[in-house]
C-alpha cells in the first residue's frame, strides 16, 4: 500500500526552502546596502540594519518551531475568529487610522500604534490553510476556488486600499499556495510575464515596447 508522505509530513520542503531562500536574500540585501567597507571591526554590531533583520529571522525561526509544536486542533479553532477580527481591524483603519507618511494604515492606540496589515497575512495563512483542511476539499470546482481567491482577496482590497504595497506583495505571494493546492502553472506564468513586462517598461523606452 502506497502511504502519502504530505499527509503525515507537517512540514511542505519546498516552501520551506523557499523561504529560507528568501530570508537569505532579504538580509544580504539590506547588507549591500549598508555595506562600504568601512565597519568591518563591528560587522556584527547590532547598530545595523542587516544584523537586526537576522535578529528578526531567528526569532521568527524559534516562532515557527513553537507553532509547529501546537496541536493543529488550536490553530484550527482560532482560524476563523482570527480571521475575522482583522477584518474588522482593517475596516476599523478607514475610519480610526492615522495617516502616515500618506498612507492611512496605522491605528494609534496611545501607548502604540497598531498596523493591522501585517497581522492579516497571518490571519489569511491560518484561515487559507484551515479553509484547505476542510474535508472532502479538492480545489476543483469553481465554488472552490472563489471561496479560497475571497480568503485572499478580501483582506488584500482592503490592505491596498490603505496604501501598503508592501504587504499586497506579500498577499500576491498567496499565488503559490493556490499553485501547491492544484492551480495551473500557467497563472504563475502569467504572473512572472507580468514582472518582466514591468521591469523592461523601467529599463526600455516605453515606445520600444508598444
Amino acid at each position: 500500500m502506497s502511504t502519502n508522505k504530505r499527509a503525515y509530513d507537517p512540514i511542505d520542503s519546498t516552501v520551506l526552502y523557499c523561504y529560507l531562500f528568501l530570508v537569505i536574500l532579504g538580509v544580504m540585501s539590506v547588507f549591500a546596502t549598508e555595506y562600504n567597507g568601512d565597519f568591518t571591526a563591528d560587522l556584527f554590531s547590532m547598530k545595523h540594519s542587516y544584523m537586526k533583520q537576522v535578529l528578526w529571522a531567528g526569532i521568527s525561526g524559534l516562532m515557527f518551531f513553537a507553532i509547529l509544536g501546537f496541536d493543529r486542533r488550536i490553530l484550527q479553532l482560532i482560524s476563523y475568529p482570527m480571521y475575522g477580527v482583522v477584518l474588522l481591524l482593517l475596516v476599523s483603519v478607514f475610519i480610526f487610522g492615522e495617516r502616515t507618511k500618506g498612507d492611512q494604515n496605522w491605528i494609534n492606540l496611545g501607548f502604540f500604534k497598531l498596523q493591522p496589515s501585517e497581522f492579516a497575512k497571518f490571519a489569511t495563512a491560518l484561515a487559507l490553510a484551515k479553509y484547505f483542511d476542510t474535508p472532502n476539499m479538492r480545489f476543483i470546482t469553481r465554488r472552490e476556488h472563489l471561496y479560497a481567491y475571497a480568503i485572499i482577496g478580501i483582506p488584500l482590497l482592503m490592505v491596498a486600499a490603505q496604501g501598503d504595497a508592501g504587504s499586497c506583495l506579500v498577499f500576491a505571494a498567496f499565488i503559490f499556495v493556490l499553485n501547491r493546492e492544484g492551480l495551473s502553472d500557467l497563472v504563475i506564468y502569467l504572473g512572472l510575464f507580468i514582472v518582466l513586462v514591468g521591469v523592461l517598461a523601467l529599463l526600455i523606452n516605453p515606445y520600444i515596447i508598444n
